[in-house]
Formats: C-alpha cells, sequence, structure tokens
C-alpha cells in the first residue's frame, strides 16, 4: 500500500442553509433539468427520456419514478417516489414517504445539499416503512449517517431487488404514515427484507470464493493486468459486488459475468484513475449492450464472444493503465499525534459531513504508536486486530479497529512500533459512546 500526502482538500464548502433555497428553485424550475428526467425500464441498459408528468400505478398508487436526474453534468442517481398531487411544500405527513435512495456520486454542490436535507429528515422524522428498516439495521435511537446508508440501510433495500422483486422494498417504503399496517405487520416486511441481505451476503461470499479460486488456480494470474471471470450459475444480482470484492482484493480493473436472457451479462469495476468504460467501449463490437461511467460498468454479450473480449480487455488495460494506477493508495491529510484527537476536534470534523466521493472522510497518520497491552485478534474467522495504542509522543490511549489485519498480531503484540492511517469515528456500544480509529493500513515503523 503507497500512502501519499496531500493537501487537505476541505478548504471551503457551501453555506447549506444558505444555497437551499437557490438550490430547490434550480431543480424544480428549470426547463432543461425537467427535459433530462430518465426512466429506466426492467433492463437497466434501456434508458429513455420522460416527460415530467411520467408516472405509472404501483400497489394502488399513482407513483413517479425518477432515477435519473443530471444536474449542471453532476449525476446524481436516485429514485424520487411522489404521490397524487404531490407539491414541494406539501406538509401533509403522508408526502414524508417521499424517498432518496442515492448512488455513489459526488457528495459536492447540490448533491451535498441534497445529501445534508435528506439525511436530517431520516433522523428527525423517518418514513413508518425506513423506521422499520432503520430498526432492522439496529440503528434505532442512532444519529444516522451517510455511511450506515451505505452500508447498513442501503444493502437491504437493495437486496430485494438482487434477490427477488423491488416491488416488496418499495412497497414497504410508500405505506403512508395512517396506514391500517400494523407494528407487527411492518416488522415482517423488514424482517424479509432483511433475510434477502442476509441470503445475499452468503451468496456474494460463496461466489466469491468461487471466483478467487478460479482466479489462484489460472497459471498466468499474476501476469495479467485485468480480471474477467465467466460462470453461467452465478446469480446475475450479486456479480456487481463479486466484482467489488475482486477489485479490492488484486486491485484490477475487473469483470463478472453471468447467464442471463441468452447472454454472458455482468458488471465491472474500476481501480483508482483507470476509466473502465472506455475499455469496454474498445470492445464495443463484442458487445450486445453496455453502460456505466468511469469506476463502474454493465454489460452483455454473446457467451461466445466471452473469450475474445477477455482477450481484448486484457490487452486494453495492460497498454493504458500505469504503473501508478497499479498500486493501491491512502491519501492523507494530515500526520498528527493521539494528543490531537479530542472533542473539540472531532466536533470539527463533523462539520466537513456528509462525506462521501469528492468530499471524503479526512485520513490522518500518526507514526511509531505501540500496542498499550490489551490489543487482540476478534471476528467470526479471527481476521479483525481491536487495538489499544498509545504513540511515541504522548500518553494518550486510543482505542482502534482494523478489519481483515489480523496479520499484523503477533508484530504489534511483540511491541513492535507501527506507522497508522486511519478516519476517526464515533463508536457507540452498550450506551457509551467513544472516539475510535478505523485503520486503513498498518505499516513497520521505519524511523
Amino acid at each position: 500500500m503507497k500512502i501519499v500526502n496531500y493537501e487537505y482538500p476541505h478548504s471551503s464548502f457551501l453555506s447549506i442553509e444558505k444555497d437551499m433555497e437557490i438550490i430547490t428553485n434550480k431543480i424544480l424550475k428549470n426547463e432543461r433539468l425537467k427535459r433530462l428526467l430518465y426512466y429506466t425500464t426492467n433492463d437497466a441498459l434501456d434508458r429513455k427520456p420522460i416527460g415530467e408528468d411520467a408516472s405509472l400505478e404501483l400497489f394502488g398508487k399513482n407513483i413517479k419514478i425518477v432515477p435519473k436526474l443530471y444536474i449542471d453534468g453532476s449525476v446524481l442517481n436516485y429514485i424520487v417516489i411522489s404521490f397524487d398531487n404531490f407539491t414541494p411544500n406539501a406538509t401533509n405527513p403522508e408526502y414524508r414517504n417521499n424517498t432518496i435512495a442515492s448512488d455513489i456520486v459526488p457528495i459536492n454542490g447540490e448533491n451535498r445539499i441534497l445529501a445534508y436535507y435528506g439525511l436530517k429528515q431520516l433522523n428527525m422524522s423517518p418514513c413508518v416503512g425506513m423506521k422499520s428498516i432503520i430498526d432492522v439495521c439496529g440503528l434505532t435511537d442512532k444519529e444516522i449517517s451517510v455511511s450506515d446508508i451505505v452500508f447498513k440501510i442501503g444493502p437491504r433495500l437493495n437486496a430485494s431487488g438482487r434477490l427477488q422483486s423491488a416491488k416488496e422494498a418499495v412497497k414497504l417504503l410508500i405505506i403512508p404514515e395512517e396506514s391500517t399496517a400494523d407494528r407487527i405487520t411492518l416488522e415482517k416486511m423488514a424482517e424479509k427484507i432483511d433475510q434477502y441481505n442476509l441470503d445475499r451476503k452468503k451468496l456474494d461470499k460463496n461466489i466469491t470464493e468461487e471466483a478467487t479460486e478460479e482466479l489462484e488456480n489460472a497459471d498466468d494470474f499474476n501476469m495479467q493486468s485485468s480480471i474477467v471471470v465467466y460462470n453461467p450459475n452465478w446469480h446475475k444480482g450479486v456479480v456487481g459486488i463479486v466484482a467489488s470484492r475482486l477489485t479490492e482484493r488484486y486491485y484490477k480493473p475487473t469483470i463478472v459475468l453471468t447467464h442471463s436472457n441468452g447472454c454472458a451479462t455482468g458488471s465491472g469495476r474500476s481501480v483508482q484513475g483507470f476509466d473502465i468504460y472506455k475499455a469496454i467501449e474498445s470492445c464495443r463490437d463484442l458487445l450486445e449492450n453496455f453502460g456505466g461511467h468511469m469506476y463502474a460498468v454493465g454489460l452483455s454479450m454473446k457467451e461466445e464472444n466471452v473469450p475474445e473480449f477477455q482477450r481484448r480487455f486484457e490487452k486494453y488495460v495492460s497498454e493504458n493503465l500505469s504503473e501508478e494506477q497499479r498500486l493501491p493508495q491512502i491519501d492523507i491529510d494530515a500526520c498528527i499525534d493521539f494528543c490531537d484527537i479530542t472533542p473539540k476536534f472531532f466536533r470539527l470534523l463533523k462539520q466537513f459531513s456528509p462525506y462521501g466521493p469528492e468530499n471524503m472522510k479526512p485520513i490522518f497518520v500518526t507514526r511509531r504508536t505501540f500496542d498499550y497491552g490489551t490489543s487482540k485478534v476478534v471476528g467470526k474467522e479471527q481476521e479483525h486486530l481491536k487495538l489499544e495504542l498509545i504513540d511515541s509522543k504522548s500518553e494518550c490511549i486510543m482505542n482502534g479497529i482494523a478489519f481483515g489485519m489480523s496479520e499484523f498480531n503477533d508484530y504489534i503484540k511483540s511491541l513492535n512500533p507501527v506507522d497508522i492511517c486511519y478516519s476517526i469515528e464515533e463508536n457507540t456500544f452498550n450506551g457509551n459512546t467513544t472516539i475510535q480509529l478505523v485503520i486503513k493500513d498498518i505499516k513497520k515503523s521505519t524511523t
């Protein structure tokens, strides 16, 4: 892992309260934006423009679904569910059921404002369906963050569509406040969606293990600059997740394919700085459909084209992937000591939220840290490290969690100094909230 120092980018950011009215008016009144609304059919690659009044009948409600809105060149992927006679200033509780489910997009400008107010609404007054999802996520009475949406709420809502039908998640989310649905019914609906997520995790894990075994048994794998794997028996709903897992593990542009509707269909994920969309576009004559952006793509092709696609995709990646892009990098915002991490410092960091692409959570490095004597291996498979560390310049003790880094346990327990890079987060356990370091990487100290 290469650690890169650079100047902290959060030099200025929007005054959210001041700009909200301007942004809202831009979205609601700008005719160009209205013309750029898109409706996505069941085939995610088949997009067609729709008018402002486009709607469909679902669960007895006339609703409007708008998965794509382009704002001044910034793409915001989300779903807007609007009931009949909806007006922007409606105060009837039913209208609180409007839901925005965000994809991974830059959290700046308009997106940051929408994310800020969406989180505010989610924490203050979630609709009854969302509240039931929040409960099964174990987030009851906790402040919900973007990370909670990305890693807890979002995966559960997505799992319904990945394994069965997205209608089940939508049905739960559009239940009005005054609905006669009782608490037990809501709990059962949320638990069913939660079970889909558990099933999705099992599929994801099994397919990732199968793909990993196939890759590591291949004679020329270490010589390849890219990954293309195909298995007709893999579940279509999780191939994108598997592609992400493989990219994280091997740090190579990755395509994962399975059989669907008579074609080899799947998803791709890229590494920092490499445009995977251009890579598959160079093979477009072999493809039936494709779409996406710089870091994620979807594609389909005839099964007989898979070997030639694999060859040409590898050729393009090997010729265009720079040496720097082949090495994972962590951008460090500042080098600090543990004594700098105070409650006041953490409160200042929280003012930069909500975090996301182009407004990432700050990453810090502290050098020459030591085990306080109580660090240990944790996790079902003993794969994580729960750390208690001190640094060489103070007597401050910091708690930390290092996911998937248990291989450092013996070295750290031998009181050897290590450099750590990390983000700073709050951890709530048994009603107590403390500051915790989320370790991104560990290196043996050299000085």
